[in-house]
């Protein structure tokens, strides 16, 4: 995706600012039904950015590891 299809949803601006949403210990994504023991943690860190126009807030999850921990969950199950 070319930065002239990177549009606000809420105005249609293309003007952002990139940063992560703050929280104690940090902010992720757990996705459900996702019930297993691995080395690796079910937690998907989220990354944001801010339309500096109307103040949007999007955020973006790493989806390389959620394909990840899908298939490990899907390898796990009877």
């Amino acid at each position: 995706m070319s930065t002239m299809d990177l549009r606000c949803r809420r105005c249609g601006e293309s003007s952002f600012a990139a940063g992560m949403i703050h929280a104690v210990g940090g902010c992720s994504f757990l996705p459900d039904h996702v019930k297993f023991l691995t080395m690796e943690t079910g937690q998907i860190k989220l990354r944001a950015r801010m339309c500096t126009v109307c103040g949007a807030v999007e955020l973006i999850g790493d989806v390389d590891k959620l394909e990840r921990i899908q298939a490990a969950a899907a390898a796990s199950e009877p």
